[in-house]
């Protein structure tokens, strides 16, 4: 879920964002208003299959202003994962992996912290 209040200074009315990866990759998602708030969707399954994502992983998103966010992606040590800055947009065309398996089986991840630098 995106937080309430980081929700304040962004405009989710243009359904779509980019998320750029650590590798400067680009992956589109979609937002959506949900009951419980607001979430990626469409693409953001793709993005998350692309980077190993996995319980524990801790994702920093900073918003570069035009519905463009830059995601930094930290491992269970906090430590940035060092995968993630090789990772290609796959568009859907890879067979799953086993971290992608593993993870699909697995419970959403919880952890994200929302940073925002805004452009005056």
């Amino acid at each position: 879920r995106i937080p309430p209040s980081f929700l304040e200074h962004i405009n989710v009315s243009s359904h779509h964002a980019i998320l750029k990866g650590p590798s400067n990759n680009i992956w589109r998602v979609e937002i959506k208003q949900i009951c419980h708030g607001t979430i990626f969707r469409k693409g953001w399954k793709r993005f998350r299959r692309d980077h190993c994502l996995e319980f524990g992983d801790f994702l920093v998103f900073r918003y570069d202003g035009n519905m463009h966010f830059s995601v930094q992606i930290f491992d269970r040590s906090a430590c940035e994962k060092e995968s993630a800055f090789h990772v290609k947009n796959s568009k859907g065309n890879v067979p799953p992996t086993e971290c992608q398996v593993g993870f699909e089986s697995g419970k959403n991840m919880r952890a994200a912290y929302w940073a925002s630098e805004h452009k005056k």
